[in-house]
């Protein structure tokens, strides 16, 4: 199940008038790779947890390898990967240049993948009903946003209904591990606490993906809630050695 909201487009249309609606979701089913590993062994593939562990590392590398040469990876149930350069080229024998051109990498579903997420229920919520929301993550210690995390530094988080409020102990901002552990920022870390708006320094984390996760008892009021919700960003942020 997705829950999602509708905020109306920004954008105007060829009349002059807002393009409709567009849909937020405001429940991110995440998962990590520890869970992802639960649904492994429930699958009863016949081989043990520590067998699955080492088959999911093995594919990791082999496709951070393929990658890392340049080449392009096609899963046809599962996925394609396709590495294209990005950026302007000033003239046409103009040559690579890092500070202009970047390369990315871009995911296609393959057809089990679209497959499982035709099946997908959703559910409309009212905005009052959900609200707290992350909808990037700046990294001011690279100038990038939804890609990295440099610890020491400053991450804007920007969104909706975000401000911190609660016990310290319950409430705060969290990076979540690929293993499904949680870092909190420290409370003298975060320098601003808005509603649309956090600055938190990132605090100091191991080389790999993390997950930035908001739990808050903010209501949007003058009374908090009675108990915390959180919403975990679905996009991983990378720490780099």
């Amino acid at each position: 199940m997705i829950d999602y909201i509708l905020r109306q487009n920004t954008l105007a249309a060829s009349g002059g008038e807002p393009a409709g609606y567009h849909a937020q979701t405001v429940q991110t089913n995440f998962r990590t790779r520890s869970d992802f590993l639960n649904t492994m062994m429930t699958l009863r593939g016949g081989i043990t947890r520590g067998e699955a562990e080492a088959a999911l590392e093995l594919v990791s590398r082999a496709f951070i390898a393929e990658l890392s040469d340049g080449g392009n990876v096609s899963l046809p149930e599962l996925f394609s990967a396709k590495i294209d350069i990005q950026g302007v080229f000033p003239e046409a024998d103009s040559a690579f240049d890092p500070a202009a051109n970047s390369l990315h990498v871009g995911i296609r579903a393959g057809a089990a993948v679209r497959r499982a997420i035709s099946g997908v229920s959703t559910h409309r919520v009212s905005d009052s009903a959900s609200g707290l929301y992350i909808g990037h993550a700046r990294d001011t210690g690279s100038g990038t946003t939804d890609d990295l995390l440099t610890p020491g530094m400053v991450l804007q988080i920007l969104g909706t209904k975000l401000k911190i409020v609660g016990e310290r102990d319950v409430v705060g901002v969290f990076f979540v591990g690929e293993d499904g552990a949680e870092t909190p920022a420290a409370e003298h870390a975060l320098s601003r606490n808005g509603e649309k708006q956090l600055d938190v320094v990132v605090p100091a984390l191991d080389p790999g993906e993390w997950h930035v996760k908001v739990v808050t008892k903010y209501s949007g009021s003058a009374t908090p809630r009675n108990t915390p919700r959180s919403y975990t960003f679905p996009i991983p942020l990378s720490v780099h050695n």
